[in-house]
């Protein structure tokens, strides 16, 4: 039995949360023993217990990839339980920890882009990346990268191409709701049978561009009287979030629903999804929706484009261009042959790129060339 501990440092249940409970879930269980250290308290802890995943709790700081004293924590753990592979999350003491102990393979997976790795006038940006990149090198032997713009990111950085490998996020099929069980979704939440719902699901902070949907859907529900919105995901912006909500009168338009357990309630009665992002490397939200078959528009940044092809399965635009954002979800909605055409295509794609037993075996067999020193 391969053994398999997983860092993570998040407290919320975020894209990394999310991304560990499909690993687990579609694990190969006779071969792979996961385990997972989180900060105590973590939300994370509950849905992972609930798919029987084995977690260790331990006092270290909380959102936070590094802090000298987490080492010392973390190197008990590993020291306690010998893993073959660590796989961080977040979590750069993890790392650290597990090269002081010279205890298992490190791997470590980049869920995000760096949106100013790359801007012209940040030298000292750039710099700080680049002693990143060396010290990634030392801490690591092997990167998965969860879109092509991460893998550009950190060797741009100085991280040995050669360790570094793309797999896709995947996520596990939404199940499809019938009409009664739909009608009783809206019906929770004021929502009438008729109206056509937007949606927006995931952490709420800056680089999500929430602001960019309350404008949408402000303009939205001048053009249209038949528009609800929703927004899901908890973060440090709520407040700011819930104030312009307020701000703008939109409080019977946008229903904040905060952090919800199951996200099937939404996207089985989401006609458009939104991204409004600034920064993105792969959305969850979005792949869950495709497997629902829902159309969705997104900000053209990191690799929403690869998610959302421009007329297939949906429309990409320009970042925190409301007007664009109301334009194509109008156009999606207007044409049921489009809307349609969509659809269907949302699901074929997810089918062949994005389940996550397809994410689950390819980290498998990375894990396995990692072991074998293929890497």
């Amino acid at each position: 039995m391969i053994k398999i501990m997983h860092i993570c440092s998040d407290t919320n249940i975020g894209g990394a949360g999310r991304y560990l409970l499909n690993l687990l879930k579609n694990s190969n269980k006779s071969k792979y023993k996961l385990y997972f250290c989180l900060p105590r308290g973590s939300q994370l802890k509950k849905i992972l217990q609930e798919a029987n995943g084995k977690v260790i709790e331990v006092d270290i700081v909380p959102d936070k990839s590094f802090n000298i004293k987490d080492v010392f924590k973390i190197r008990k753990v590993l020291k306690k339980y010998k893993p073959d592979i660590v796989h961080t999350h977040a979590s750069f003491s993890g790392r650290v920890a597990s090269k002081a102990s010279n205890i298992g393979k490190i791997i470590y997976t980049r869920h995000y882009v760096d949106v100013n790795y790359n801007k012209k006038g940040l030298p000292i940006l750039r710099l700080k990346s680049k002693v990143k990149g060396i010290i990634n090198n030392l801490t690591c032997d092997g990167v998965i990268g969860v879109v092509g713009e991460c893998v550009q990111v950190l060797t741009n950085m100085g991280v040995d191409k050669k360790k570094i490998k793309i797999i896709y996020n995947g996520v596990n099929p939404i199940p499809e709701y019938s009409k009664e069980q739909k009608d009783e979704v809206k019906k929770k939440y004021n929502i009438g049978p008729d109206d056509k719902v937007i949606s927006i699901i995931g952490r709420i902070s800056k680089e999500k561009g929430h602001e960019v949907f309350i404008e949408s859907i402000r303009i939205l529900s001048v053009k249209r009287s038949d528009i609800k919105a929703i927004m899901a995901g908890t973060g440090i912006e709520e407040s700011s979030i819930k104030y312009l909500i307020k701000k703008n009168k939109l409080e019977d338009n946008i229903a904040f629903i905060g952090f919800v357990d199951n996200i099937t309630d939404i996207l089985n009665i989401t006609d458009v999804q939104l991204n409004t992002s600034y920064t993105e490397a792969q959305s969850l939200a979005l792949l869950e929706g495709m497997s629902a078959g829902i159309p969705a528009v997104a900000s053209n940044i990191g690799g929403n484009p690869k998610v959302i092809r421009h007329g297939k399965n949906g429309f990409v635009v320009p970042v925190e261009d409301s007007r664009a954002f109301v334009k194509r979800t109008c156009e999606i909605l207007d044409n049921s042959d489009l809307y349609n055409y969509m659809k269907q295509n949302a699901k074929k794609i997810y089918n062949k790129r994005f389940t996550a037993s397809r994410m689950t075996r390819q980290t498998e067999n990375f894990y396995d060339k990692i072991l074998k020193g293929r890497v």
